[in-house]
Order: C-alpha cells, then sequence, then structure tokens
C-alpha cells in the first residue's frame, strides 16, 4: 500500500518554504479578489458546500482500454462542469487545490509507483500558460507521498482540441498521439491523471503507449466523467 510518510526533511526545508509561500499567496489573492463559486457565484469560496453537496458518485461503468481501472469524482456536469471550466479555461488555477484534495482520496488505495499527468502539446501549453493536468497531478502526487513524473509521457504532435470533435472522431484524433519512456515505465504501476474523461480517447492512447513501455498496471483518474450521451 501507499506509503503515508513522506521523506525526512529539516524544519524549514525547501518543501515547507514552497507550502508556506503557496498558502501566503492564496491567502493574499482572496483578500484582492474574493472568490466565488464557480457555479452558482455565491462569493466565500471557490465551490461552495451547497454545490459540492450536489455533485454524486458515478454508476460503475467500463474503464478505457488499456486502463486496469478508473475513478472520477462525478459527471461532468451541474458544479463540477462550472468548477471545471473556471480551472482550465478561465484561469483559476487555485482550484487544483480542493481537485487534488478530492482526487487523492479516491487514489489512496492504490499502490502506485508514480503519478503522471497527461501532457499539452507544448504549443498548446504556451497558449494556455500552464498544464490544468500537470497541476492536479502535483497536487495528488503532494498528497500521496507518490513521485510526480512529467516525462514518463511525451505528446508527439498537436491534435484538434477534443471538445470540438464528436465520439467517432476522437479516438482517430488521439490516435498515436503520444509516446513513453520506457526507461521510465517499465515495470511501473502508473496513475494517469487528468481533469475529464468524456469519451476516453486521450486517456486510452496515454495507456496504450504505456503499456508498450512496459508499465505494469495504469489507472485513469480524472475530476469528472461525461455520461455516454453527452455531446461536449
Amino acid at each position: 500500500m501507499i506509503s503515508r510518510a513522506g521523506p525526512s526533511e529539516p524544519p524549514g526545508g525547501p518543501e515547507r518554504l514552497r507550502k508556506a509561500l503557496r498558502h501566503l499567496t492564496d491567502g493574499s489573492l482572496d483578500l484582492l479578489f474574493p472568490p466565488r463559486c464557480a457555479h452558482c457565484k455565491r462569493p466565500g469560496s471557490l465551490l461552495c458546500e451547497a454545490c459540492i453537496a450536489l455533485i454524486l458518485p458515478l454508476p460503475n461503468a467500463p474503464a478505457p482500454a488499456y486502463l486496469d481501472s478508473f475513478y472520477a469524482l462525478g459527471g461532468f456536469d451541474g458544479p463540477l462542469r462550472s468548477a471545471i471550466h473556471a480551472f482550465k479555461y478561465d484561469g483559476q488555477r487555485r482550484m487544483a487545490g480542493w481537485f487534488g484534495e478530492q482526487l487523492a482520496a479516491l487514489a489512496l488505495p492504490l499502490d502506485a509507483d508514480l503519478i503522471a499527468p497527461v501532457p499539452l502539446h507544448p504549443k498548446r501549453e504556451r497558449e494556455r500558460g500552464y498544464n490544468q493536468s500537470a497541476l492536479l497531478a502535483s497536487q495528488v502526487a503532494e498528497r500521496l507521498h507518490i513521485p510526480q513524473d512529467n516525462a514518463v509521457l511525451r505528446r508527439t504532435r498537436v491534435t484538434q482540441q477534443q471538445a470540438t470533435l464528436g465520439y467517432a472522431d476522437r479516438a482517430t484524433n488521439m490516435r498515436d498521439a503520444f509516446s513513453a519512456d520506457a526507461e521510465r515505465a517499465r515495470g511501473k504501476v502508473i496513475v494517469l491523471v487528468d481533469d475529464v474523461c468524456t469519451s476516453g480517447a486521450t486517456l486510452s492512447s496515454c495507456a496504450a503507449a504505456l503499456r508498450a513501455a512496459g508499465a505494469k498496471h495504469i489507472y485513469g483518474l480524472t475530476i469528472a466523467r461525461a455520461l455516454r450521451d453527452d455531446p461536449s
């Protein structure tokens, strides 16, 4: 099982300093720009308790291809959809903290060797300014004391945005879009992190590359999973 104890660190070590600076920055942002719920716009939090209560667990569904199993907080609708949109497109990076806490709780039983985000192509990451999946992966890795590896997967070509495509075209769009580093992946149990699973094409393409590189087990972990009849 996952070790809950991280490496020993002297008081004032670099990781504690990073955490302190992050808390200070978040607190300053809250003072300058008081948060509002991403869904109902009620002031006071990025996602209020009333909207969190509306998030329901998903019924069991098959994992996307090449994954051993798959986990999501809920369906891609209502408060989760609003929160993901704010996180992904409106620059609300602070959402990563709450998302990461919830995702880490889902991943807690997994005996993983590393946490891997779905990579963006460098061109797309420059346009957006950050990779939301990497932010989520860092939050999960920090909470579970499992190494995060942003280099085990690489996006090999620019793909059309999945949100602009229907289900039938998503698998074609993602085919052979990723490669994996065999030295990093071979024999490893890997938790693959993304923000949303819609058709499963992106996760499947990533997992196929990791399988080809010799990964032992691969688990998918996302904030939300779309219902099959959701066209977005």
